[in-house]
């Protein structure tokens, strides 16, 4: 006999009517007495089961009155590696980030700030400058047919912005502020990346519009050109059901 609780086992139920198609993105689910009537279960076990469900992102509440659906979110894969090649970035015409979204079919669309700021301790070590030095920042809301998908923070040390003041500048550059710099000769040479998983703050989940219980990946990305300068420092905050990561390694370059 299953010895999970009765709600984790309507919960179960209905996670594989959505993985299966059954329920699909948009369609509405069952009441709480409807869904306490089919599966022979108290209408508290079933609203236990659906709030576990709103937990893992799988649905959403509507309202007493619309009951819940089921979550119409189209991940998307971003291509860490592909997206940094310089063949590919030096026919784009647009933001790498934006190349990518399009060639999906989707529509992508940033809201962006600029200001000047002193950088966290780990971005100014991976700059390698000092804590109170101050970098560009380039803040940018990554949009997906009008959906939030990312938030992508850069950072540009001083001598970056001596050979592009444009990065300091509150307007959209395309196709991209690493085409710049790679115009004036710090094209990447090498790229490290740091990737934790965590929960979003307060700020990301509002900003992100995160249902309870998704995590986010936060991304850390430092190009260095051939002198060994940082070129800037990226992070990104990437909500884990909207995306997946990929990366090919070459194992004769290790």
């Amino acid at each position: 006999m299953d010895t999970k609780p009765r709600y984790e086992q309507v919960a179960l139920e209905l996670r594989e009517q959505i993985s299966a198609g059954e329920l699909a993105p948009g369609d509405r689910l069952p009441s709480e007495n409807q869904l306490s009537d089919k599966m022979g279960v108290s209408r508290d076990v079933a609203r236990k089961a659906l709030q576990l469900l709103v937990n893992e992102g799988l649905i959403e509440s509507w309202g007493r009155q619309q009951g819940y659906r089921v979550r119409d979110i189209q991940p998307l894969t971003y291509y860490a590696t592909k997206s940094e090649l310089a063949s590919r970035r030096s026919k784009a015409t647009n933001d790498i980030w934006m190349t990518d979204v399009m060639e999906t079919g989707r529509r992508p669309a940033i809201a962006l700030s600029v200001y000047m700021a002193q950088p966290s301790p780990e971005v100014a070590e991976l700059l390698k400058i000092a804590d109170d030095e101050t970098v560009a920042v380039r803040r940018r809301l990554r949009m997906v047919d009008d959906q939030p998908y990312a938030i992508s923070v850069a950072h540009f040390p001083t001598w970056a912005l001596k050979k592009v003041p444009e990065l300091a500048h509150p307007v959209d550059l395309q196709p991209g502020p690493a085409a710049l710099l790679t115009k004036v000769g710090h094209e990447p040479d090498r790229i490290v990346d740091r990737i934790r998983l965590r929960m979003p703050t307060p700020e990301e989940r509002d900003t992100l519009r995160l249902p309870p219980g998704v995590p986010v990946a936060e991304h850390i990305r430092t190009p260095y050109d051939r002198n060994g300068n940082a070129i800037r420092v990226t992070v990104t905050v990437l909500p884990g059901d909207r995306w997946t990561l990929e990366y090919e390694v070459n194992p004769n370059d290790i």
